[in-house]
């Protein structure tokens, strides 16, 4: 579609979807041919190319997937363990034990496996009790050191 804006300015649009396509065209009377022309094909183009496009998908990011050796579990705990908010820590401490399976850390924790999904969750407030025996289950320490 066409709206004169005033001598020599032309706006050409073309809607895909809910997406608009706007051209502001300047020109003398002699190249409103070639330019209309030109804004119709950019037009069909852009329609072509918005119907073409790819759709991006992303899987969920998953912290297990990366928490292979006992570095990259250490600091990832550490790490968490800055955090002002406890309940940050309780989920990175669920994430590792995911990782290194649960089952099994219940078991080396002493722990049934349901209590450890629970306690592990979001929102528990799980003791420290709980938290120790996971931490030695996954063979990590806290350690306490002066602020800076």
């Amino acid at each position: 579609m066409r709206i004169h804006v005033g001598a020599g300015y032309r706006v050409y649009y073309t809607r895909t979807g809910s997406t608009v396509y706007v051209l502001l065209a300047g020109g003398v009377k002699a190249s409103q041919t070639r330019d209309i022309y030109e804004g119709e094909e950019n037009g069909s183009r852009a329609q072509e190319d918005e119907t073409m496009k790819k759709r991006t998908t992303y899987k969920a990011f998953d912290a297990a997937e990366y928490l292979d050796n006992d570095a990259v579990v250490a600091e990832y705990l550490s790490a968490a363990a800055e955090d002002s908010n406890p309940d940050v820590f309780v989920a990175a401490l669920g994430e590792v034990a995911k990782a290194r399976g649960m089952a099994q850390i219940a078991k080396e924790s002493g722990l049934g496996r349901e209590s450890l999904y629970k306690a592990l969750s979001a929102g528990a407030h799980p003791r420290f009790e709980t938290i120790n025996s996971v931490l030695r289950a996954l063979g990590v320490k806290f350690t306490v050191v002066a602020g800076q």
